[in-house]
C-alpha cells in the first residue's frame, strides 16, 4: 500500500474552507513512489478531501506556496500598489474611498499612514512622468507635464494604529514623482 499524507485543518485556519464549520477538514495525498518501470520516479498521485469544497481548499493550500515563490516587490511594483488606481474605484464619496482603499493597498497593516495620494491614470502614463511626459525638476524628480486625476487620502486624527479613519480630497493636478531607471518609485507631492 502505497503511503497517505494527511493535512488536518482544524475550524479557525485561514486555510479552512468552511469557518463556521465545528468540524476539521483533512486534506489526503496517496503517493506511489514508484513509475511503472520500478526506477525509484514519483508518478502517480490520488487525492481525497474529507469536507466540502476540495477545490477551493486546494487553491488556498497551494496559494501561500505559489507567493512565496515569488520575488519581493521591487520599488517600481510598490509604488504603483500605494499610488496608481485605475480605473479608478468605485466608492459613494472620497473619504469612503480613502477608508476603503487604504487598508485594502497594505498601508494601514502595522500603523496608519499618515498621507497617502492616489493617481487615477494608467500604469504607462503614469511611468511616462519620468521620461517625455515630465520634465526633470532636482535630484532624480521629475514633474509631470499633464494634469492627473487624485485622491488624497489624510488621517483624520485619533489612533495611529489600525483602525484607521481617513479624509479624502479629490483633485486635477500635476505631480512630482522621484525617477529610477526610467521609472517612478517615489511620489513626493502633487503641483
Amino acid at each position: 500500500q502505497p503511503p497517505l499524507l494527511c493535512l488536518s485543518l482544524q475550524p479557525g485556519s485561514v486555510y479552512n474552507t468552511h469557518p463556521e464549520s465545528t468540524e476539521p477538514q483533512t486534506l489526503c495525498r496517496q503517493l506511489n513512489p514508484y513509475s511503472e518501470g520500478n526506477r525509484g520516479t514519483r508518478t502517480g498521485t490520488a487525492m481525497t478531501l474529507k469536507g466540502p469544497r476540495p477545490v477551493l481548499l486546494l487553491l488556498l493550500v497551494l496559494l501561500p506556496a505559489c507567493l512565496a515563490l515569488g520575488q519581493r516587490e521591487t520599488r517600481h511594483e510598490k509604488f504603483h500598489r500605494q499610488h496608481v488606481d485605475f480605473p479608478k474605484t468605485r466608492a459613494p464619496d472620497a473619504r469612503r474611498y480613502c477608508n476603503l482603499l487604504m487598508p485594502r493597498r497594505n498601508l494601514t497593516a502595522d500603523a496608519c499612514k499618515p498621507t497617502n495620494t492616489f493617481i487615477h491614470a494608467g500604469p504607462g502614463e503614469v511611468d511616462s512622468v519620468c521620461r517625455s511626459g515630465g520634465t526633470p525638476s532636482t535630484e532624480n524628480y521629475y514633474d509631470s507635464k499633464a494634469a492627473f486625476e487624485l485622491t488624497t487620502c489624510r488621517l483624520a486624527g485619533g489612533a495611529q494604529r489600525p483602525p484607521c479613519n481617513y479624509r479624502g480630497r479629490t483633485s486635477t493636478q500635476r505631480i512630482r514623482v522621484a525617477c529610477v531607471g526610467g521609472l517612478p518609485v517615489h511620489y513626493k507631492t502633487q503641483l
